[in-house]
């Protein structure tokens, strides 16, 4: 089963909204990072198919 397969609906709609503010609010990666207490390659991470069904697991 692929990684595309085991995300739900919902989490690619917070996946693709987050992405969007983002942009929107004119925001890098790293930006976001800084925000939330992480690295910026987790963010990469969630915003790209890399690791998307191992998210749960890291809260």
């Amino acid at each position: 089963m692929s990684e595309q397969q085991n995300m739900s609906s919902i989490d690619q709609y917070v996946i693709d909204f987050v992405r969007k503010l983002r942009i929107e609010k004119a925001l890098k990666q790293e930006d976001i990072a800084v925000i939330i207490g992480t690295q910026r390659t987790f963010i990469a991470n969630v915003e790209s198919s890399k690791n998307r069904a191992k998210q749960s697991d890291t809260y």
